[in-house]
């Protein structure tokens, strides 16, 4: 639900739906929380009302199949009964899902409110396989008591809040439970079997897993000092691991298994703890310094440790594979991360290292490894370079009948290349027109991977999951078809990136993580560019990032774009002071604008398609900022833009939309000279200032306008003149003010169009038959208006 902040404003818009008339516009809430202290007054309350009608706290027990959560004629007050509550159920009270609550299979339960409560939740005996179901990603189940679900019972909750502060017991029936699961009582919560979620996050309560195990897709968090997470022997799974200071952590018999291919989460922060036995695998950046009776790291695995921390162990064990090897380094080029042992070896094979020091008495070996520079305390046994020669046209890399020693030859390797080995696609490669290399979804290395004299429209494909690791250059002057997933540059020298067809595919990412400079020599384009370490200089050659541009957490790169055209949907810029050169580059931007207060050319601010809104972030001067038609610009509150030229000319069809990220709150745009002639604005929180004359023809201003001379279309209407829908609350018809041509849309709060009306001069009743009782979303957009506003349905 919106909070009343945004009660009185139109609301911000989301998704767009074109037609002949202007874009229509989608409501986007705000995520505020309640303060706890209007939580505890509402549960108070709750808790008074139910006390005055009964001495004792009924019982709600689910009857009639599937349905909304918020519809009194499932809620009855006895098993499989027909006499019903005449109140939703609060934290005092049981509910109930048995066998009486279903009678055909596949029924469902929808969570249809932002928040819903009880005390104990049980789920058992139920028959027909139902599902209980969370309908927004913000809607919260608040459970007072235990949890006590069978197996026989679907569930995809959005977030369950656990908030008993005494004992509470969790029973899942070893099903996932879906989004959320947070321990936020202040209680000791058992686990009687295995939790599975997306998310497992624990505020200021103890977690008993009672030696059975957690399963997350996401994160695991220890958030509140006086957390407690005793773990027992349990096995946990997780792709982040976040254990802030002063959280109470018994992991001294569990085993944690942490990570996976393409970790998006990655971070592993143990806050100085002691933990018995970790397996890394994929992508993992290790925080802090820790402790470990077993750290193991194992095929594929790409271990970050923060630079200058040291990781303690009782044994390492480190292991990578001739086909996956695993990396070792620091997150910062030139800094070194320890790991120490006091005793023993370490009998590691087919690592990368990079910035590692080894000590503490024992011994390191690394066999069949790859030193790539600033590693002390390792006995490292390098490996022979080779070069690979793929043949025998289409093939999967694994497949070792397509290494050939030499270009077209038939002798073979016998085991695929790794960090320190060439990789050629030539004219003997046996690759026509259609033929795919497919590299798979695990992690690929090589030193040099060269495409040259290859048929056109052969293909390297490599799914969106994989790795590709090159630690020397990219070079394909053939106009083959690349589709890569993930590409880390990893050199410690100077390379180039050459792609004579422009693109590495539209779901690659690349990262720059270099020692040396990078080099590109023609067009690029692809998903995601990020840059960690080294020199890039794209010496002219133009930039199409389709989703984002960013400089890494920690990032020590300096990237040179200047003189390009640089197109990208979001643009993070986080760079160093002084780290990315930009002069003369026009951005296209089309999502969102992180300036980090820099100066900036040619800016040119964009909606994407099926998502208008532009958000800008942070005060920054451009020569020229050009907001195009269609564009929907949310401005952080507080920031000032400067330009020499504001150009922001919309159309009739595509207006352009102005306004702050907090009600009430401006942001300015500033010019010292000239004059800046807008068409067709809609405008609200927005200051003009600096000396320029700023001038807005065929628009709206909405309110807190200040510096704009704002004229309105003959046909324009200030939308404080317009009649409010009435009446409000409306059960069966509503009174809406529109012109003749008009069209009135009417949005449920989930974004679903539900009805739509012609309009004609004047009040309009609009009949309401076949909606719901709840909120609903009057839109109408047109030359003539453009407004929003609620209603409720009874």
């Amino acid at each position: 639900m919106p909070c009343s902040a945004c009660a009185a404003r139109p609301v911000k818009p989301q998704i767009t739906q074109t037609g002949d008339d202007c874009t229509r516009r989608l409501p986007v809430f705000c995520q505020q929380t309640k303060p706890k202290n209007t939580m505890k007054n509402f549960y108070a309350l709750a808790v008074a009302t139910i006390l005055s009608a009964s001495l004792i706290a009924q019982d709600y027990y689910w009857v009639g199949d599937g349905g909304n959560w918020s519809d009194l004629s499932h809620w009855a007050t006895t098993s499989g009964g027909s006499t019903l509550h005449t109140e939703l159920p609060g934290p005092d009270n049981d509910v109930y899902f048995d066998a009486n609550s279903f009678s055909t299979i596949g029924q469902t339960v929808t969570l249809d409110l932002p928040e819903t409560y009880c005390r104990n939740f049980t789920a058992v005996n139920v028959q027909h396989n139902p599902t209980i179901v969370g309908l927004n990603f913000y809607d919260q189940i608040h459970i007072y008591g235990d949890l006590n679900m069978s197996s026989a019972m679907g569930r995809s909750f959005r977030m369950m809040m656990m908030m008993s502060d005494t004992e509470a017991q969790i029973t899942t029936g070893e099903l996932n439970l879906g989004g959320f699961l947070q321990l936020v009582g202040g209680g000791s919560f058992h686990q009687n079997d295995s939790i599975s979620a997306d998310n497992v996050y624990v505020y200021g309560s103890e977690l008993n897993t009672n030696n059975h195990p957690i399963h997350t897709t996401q994160r695991i968090y220890g958030n509140q000092p006086n957390s407690t997470l005793n773990l027992g022997t349990s096995n946990i799974y997780t792709r982040l691991w976040w254990m802030i200071p002063g959280t109470n952590l018994d992991a001294g018999n569990a085993t944690i298994y942490f990570g996976s291919q393409n970790n998006i989460f990655g971070d592993f922060y143990g806050a100085g703890h002691y933990y018995n036995y970790v397996v890394f695998t994929g992508e993992a950046e290790i925080k802090g310094e820790n402790f470990f009776g077993t750290f193991e790291a194992i095929p594929g695995a790409d271990i970050a440790l923060t630079a200058g921390t040291v990781q303690t162990a009782d044994q390492f064990v480190l292991h990578g594979s001739s086909a996956e090897a695993a990396s070792i380094r620091s997150t910062t080029v030139g800094t070194q991360a320890t790991l120490y042992q006091a005793s023993g070896e370490v009998n590691a094979s087919y690592l990368i290292l990079q910035d590692n020091n080894a000590s503490g008495g024992a011994e390191f070996n690394a066999e069949e490894s790859i030193d790539q520079g600033n590693n002390t305390g390792w006995n490292i046994s390098i490996t022979v370079p080779m070069d690979y020669y793929w043949v025998g046209g289409a093939g999967s890399w694994d497949d070792m009948s397509h290494w050939a020693t030499t270009s077209g030859g038939s002798s073979f390797h016998t085991s695929p290349p790794t960090a320190v080995d060439d990789v050629y696609f030539d004219e003997n490669s046996g690759l026509n027109s259609g033929n795919n290399v497919n590299l798979g979804t695990t992690t690929r290395s090589c030193r040099n991977f060269t495409i040259t004299n290859v048929s056109e429209n052969a293909i390297i494909n490599q799914p969106g999951t994989g790795n590709l690791n090159v630690y020397g250059n990219f070079i394909s002057d053939s106009d083959v078809f690349i589709s890569l997933g993930n590409v880390s540059l990893l050199s410690e020298s100077d390379v180039t990136l050459s792609v004579a067809g422009g693109s590495m595919g539209n779901s690659c990412n690349l990262t720059v993580n270099t020692g040396g400079s990078v080099q590109l020599l023609t067009p690029l384009s692809l998903r995601s560019l990020a840059f960690q370490s080294g020199n890039f200089f794209a010496n002219g050659n133009d930039i199409n990032v389709l989703f984002q541009l960013q400089f890494t957490s920690n990032s020590v790169a300096f990237a040179d774009l200047s003189g390009i055209s640089l197109s990208v949907r979001l643009f993070q810029n986080s760079a160093p002071p002084g780290q990315f050169a930009l002069s003369n580059t026009e951005i296209f931007s089309s999502g969102s604008f992180h300036s980090n207060g820099q100066d900036y050319y040619k800016v040119y601010l964009e909606g994407a398609a099926g998502s208008p809104t532009q958000n800008v972030y942070g005060s920054f001067f451009a020569v020229e900022l050009t907001i195009l038609p269609g564009a929907i610009v949310e401005l952080q509150a507080g920031i000032t833009v400067t330009t020499e030229a504001l150009i922001v000319e919309g159309t009739a069809e595509e207006p352009i939309e102005i306004f702050s990220s907090q009600e009430g709150s401006e942001a300015t745009f500033s010019q010292s000279s000239g004059t800046v002639t807008g068409n067709f604005l809609i405008l609200q929180d927005n200051h003009a200032t600096g000396g320029a004359t700023f001038i807005a023809n065929n628009s709206q201003e909405l309110s807190n306008v200040v510096g704009w001379n704002v004229v309105t279309s003959t046909h324009e209407i200030a939308t404080n003149e317009i009649p409010a829908a009435f009446p409000n609350p409306a059960m069966n018809v509503v009174n809406v003010w529109g012109y003749h041509g008009e069209t009135l849309h009417i949005f449920s709060m989930t974004g679903a169009l539900v009805k739509s009306v012609a309009l004609m001069e004047g009040n309009n009743t609009i009949g309401l038959d076949g909606l719901s009782p709840g909120m609903y979303i009057l839109d109408i957009a047109s030359d003539v208006q453009c407004r929003s506003e609620r209603i409720v349905v009874k």
